[in-house]
């Protein structure tokens, strides 16, 4: 299971404004905080959206980057999200049931 980006790999993406992660707490699947954090400190998004999320990993990802933001399950992302600064992990609100 590939713990960090290569060069290559980083080259090939280039400049990442937003990043969609998983951020879960499942290492029988490879799935652990300190993989994701890895990966988000070389990529360095403005934003980062957690995939299948584990909330002591968001949360230990978020203290450990620039926080956590709950948002509406209608998150716009305009120049103000993508100014420069420290990662900040958006959760978002789940969607209504109507």
């Amino acid at each position: 299971c590939q713990t960090t980006l290569t060069e290559a790999q980083l080259a090939a993406l280039g400049r990442v404004d937003v990043a969609f992660i998983i951020m879960e707490d499942a290492p029988r699947y490879g799935y652990e905080a300190a993989r994701s954090l890895a990966m988000l400190r070389q990529m360095d998004p403005r934003l980062a959206f957690p995939l299948h999320p584990t909330d002591s990993v968001v949360e230990a990802i978020g203290a450990a980057l620039g926080g956590v933001v709950d948002a509406d399950y209608r998150f716009a992302i305009g120049a103000d999200e993508l100014a420069p600064g420290p990662t900040r992990i958006v959760r978002l609100a789940p969607l209504p049931a109507d």
